[in-house]
């Protein structure tokens, strides 16, 4: 499963004295899920899936084949506490998302034989509730092989 491959993936992020960089990281089914579940406890990392998609054509290998995009996300959730516009958590956020993006870019994971992930976007999509919500979209794709 390719979003159980991430979660690892960002699990094995540390920082420079080996401990967890991010003290919690979960699967969610969507951003929805994760915002709704309230107060920012501790630092926190959340894969979702976006969606897939395929271009509607076969890559004529002899087979029919077919390339599809997958597009997940990353939802940082930074805790920020007695900071009213966010301005001490800004430093940690930027330090978490760079230390992600440079963990997954470019890395394979092993589900489904995909290709290398590539970034997208980021952006802030929630600031209260004692922290701050940073969404970042990533790519990747597969052959898929129909059976016979």
């Amino acid at each position: 499963m390719l979003l159980r491959d991430i979660t690892e993936r960002l699990k094995t992020l540390t920082d420079q004295n080996g401990a967890p960089f991010i003290t919690e990281v979960l699967t969610a089914v969507d951003r929805e899920s994760v915002l709704d579940t309230g107060i920012v406890r501790r630092d926190a990392a959340f894969v979702v899936p976006i969606g897939e998609y395929g271009n509607g054509e076969f890559l004529y290998t002899g087979l029919d084949d077919q390339k599809i995009e997958v597009r997940f996300g990353v939802i940082l959730a930074v805790r920020a506490v007695n900071d009213r516009l966010g301005q001490n958590v800004n430093e940690r956020l930027e330090a978490m998302y760079r230390a992600v993006r440079r963990h997954l870019i470019g890395w394979t994971p092993t589900a489904n034989d995909a290709d290398p992930i590539a970034f997208v976007d980021g952006e802030i999509i929630f600031f209260g509730q004692g922290g701050a919500f940073w969404f970042e979209t990533y790519t990747t794709s597969y052959t898929e092989t129909p059976t016979e």
